[in-house]
């Protein structure tokens, strides 16, 4: 075996095993004469979570972009699209993801696609998305295949909800891959998602498991719920092994892994504990979930600033520190900082109420429904219908504005439903 072959040889493991920065530095001198160093790369930098892990490359990253590498371009604008270090730095992402897919890195057309769905532009255009995300797929981008596929499991941004297709398309691949040197197991995760949502849940534990095992950090908390199992009340049915997954998930780096303490505490079990357990908690709260944030979970900074708001588990009740949590986490477009944000302000709790005004808060709400959080809905147009967020009127009225109507549809005739006369047995004969 050649050099070359060795050293690919050696990221592939090299990826498998989470070593992100490893494997990065393994397959970064090979992209100018490699097509299969250049696939490896493109996986790495796929993943959010490893994004945050290259920070000791970028230095390296960015005097390479500069240079005019494209493929480090890529990575600089992937770092800013993730990592938003500065304020200027959606206008850096979008700059250098252009760059890229004029090099033909068709991936950087599918984070481009991302940026239309979700706003980023100034507006939110779900048939640019498609549009987008369909042509980077056939310019041979497999993350706009693998996008495609959650579309179509979850019935996402006007896509059909067709989990069983999805699953179908998944297996003939994966099938057809069989025998090569290496596949995206980001793959297996969005089969463990399609196996998840048609409710196999012991499949989908599987394929999230082999996802980890084979380097997607993403997997571990869907594995780890997989595995232990919700209660009718969405509580763990096996903590044990949630937390060893999860505790697994931390050794390697894993952003999310580092949620495991919040995520397995409640209120009822805190009112237990005696003032030592307390403390430990606290302080491995206040601890795990920088951690979480600085490794690319925006949750991280999420339940920090829940935690300061209301003074839970062990936190003193801070409004200023709330405030600055919940900004971190929407500046890493968190839909649930931005609607905490809205909610301080609607509850005067806001530390700079001169600065943060009531068309802020509308604008938090719009983000946060842009970033998936459905409970934004009706508040924006509300708004709207208040004379506000009137410079979005064309994406309030195009996607909102009718959602909201279909449900105020559905509400009133359920209500005349409601208002109907016992059934003596004439009106299911007339139905």
């Amino acid at each position: 075996m050649d050099n070359l072959a060795f050293n690919v040889h050696k990221a592939v493991r090299l990826v498998s095993e989470c070593r992100v920065s490893d494997a990065f530095n393994a397959v970064a001198p090979h992209l100018e004469n490699s097509e299969d160093a250049r696939s490896l790369f493109l996986q790495l930098l796929r993943s959010r979570m490893n994004v945050f892990l290259l920070r000791d490359c970028m230095q390296y990253i960015e005097k390479r972009a500069g240079e005019g590498c494209p493929y480090m371009q890529y990575a600089w604008a992937r770092y800013h699209d993730s990592a938003a270090p500065d304020q200027t730095s959606l206008r850096t992402a979008e700059e250098y993801y252009g760059r890229a897919v004029d090099a033909g890195i068709a991936d950087a057309r599918t984070f481009l696609a991302y940026m239309w769905r979700d706003g980023d532009f100034g507006v939110r255009d779900r048939e640019r998305y498609h549009s987008e995300l369909d042509r980077a797929s056939a310019e041979g981008s497999q993350m706009a295949v693998q996008q495609k596929l959650r579309d179509m499991i979850y019935g996402s941004f006007g896509c059909k909800a067709e989990p069983l297709k999805a699953q179908q398309r998944l297996g003939k691949f994966l099938k057809d891959s069989e025998g090569a040197s290496y596949i995206d197991p980001r793959f297996f995760t969005v089969m463990g998602d399609a196996c998840k949502e048609l409710g196999h849940g012991k499949d989908a534990a599987l394929w999230y498991r082999k996802a980890l095992d084979s380097g997607d950090l993403a997997a571990c908390l869907p594995l780890a719920v997989a595995e232990a199992g919700l209660d009718e009340n969405g509580c763990f049915k096996d903590l044990e092994k949630f937390s060893e997954i999860m505790f697994q998930g931390q050794d390697l780096n894993c952003a999310t892994a580092f949620l495991c303490v919040q995520m397995s505490l409640d209120k009822n079990s805190w009112a237990l504990y005696d003032n030592e357990l307390r403390d430990d908690i606290t302080r491995s709260l206040k601890s795990d979930l920088p951690a979480a944030y600085e490794l690319g979970d925006a949750l991280g900074a999420y339940y920090m600033g829940i935690n300061y708001l209301y003074g839970d588990f062990g936190f003193e009740r801070d409004f200023s520190a709330a405030w600055t949590w919940f900004s971190r986490g929407a500046a890493r477009r968190d839909p649930y900082c931005f609607g905490q944000l809205a909610a301080m302000i609607d509850d005067g709790l806001c530390p700079d109420s001169d600065r943060y005004d009531d068309e802020f808060k509308h604008e938090c709400r719009l983000h946060a429904l842009r970033y998936g959080d459905e409970e934004m809905l009706e508040d924006v147009v509300n708004a709207y219908r208040h004379g506000c967020l009137t410079e979005y009127a064309a994406e309030i009225e195009k996607y909102y504005l009718p959602a909201v109507e279909e449900r105020e549809k559905h509400g009133a005739a359920a209500d005349a439903e409601d208002e109907l006369p016992d059934d003596d047995g004439r009106f299911d004969a007339w139905a």
